[in-house]
Order: C-alpha cells, then structure tokens, then sequence
C-alpha cells in the first residue's frame, strides 16, 4: 500500500495545512495516556460530558481516534444516536 506524502485532510476552512498538521500531530503524540473528557449528544436536547483515562489513534489516513465506552452509559447512547464524539484533553 503506498503512502501519503505530505499533511492529511481533513483541515478546517481558513487553516494552513502544514501548521494544522504538525498542530495536530503534536496533540496525537500525547496520546494514549491521560485524562480526557468525552462530550456526547443526541442532536437534540441530550447532552453528556464523561471522564475517561485512555484513547488511541487507530488511523494515519484519515486521522482518526478510538475510545472505549461500557454499552450501558448514557455516553454510548448518545454517541450512537449521533455518530460523533468530541475528546478534550485536561491539561496536566
């Protein structure tokens, strides 16, 4: 399989690719160890911020992450319903 030179979409409208990219891969790098919290909702009036102590990147190209939720939290729910998450790190 070949590989991709250069950053990797996606970027955020306005953004410099290049500074984006180290950016990000400098958050990535902090990684997997940690503590974050993991927002969630419904789309709709459901909301719900849950701590969490692990993540991982599971992809280079796209970039993606992975967490672990029980399937009986709320916070599982929520992501189902919506297929998104947001993961904020707490800074030490």
């Amino acid at each position: 399989m070949a590989t991709k030179d250069g950053p990797v979409a996606p970027f955020p409208d306005g953004a410099d690719p290049d500074e984006y990219d180290r950016l990000r891969r400098r958050v990535l790098w902090k990684m997997p160890s940690g503590l974050y919290v993991v927002g969630s909702t419904d789309k709709g009036e459901r909301r719900n911020g849950m701590t969490l102590n692990w993540a991982t990147q599971v992809s280079f190209d796209p970039k993606w992450i992975g967490i672990g939720v029980e399937h009986a939290a709320l916070t599982h729910e929520l992501i189902e319903a919506c297929g998104v998450f947001s993961l904020c790190m707490i800074d030490r």
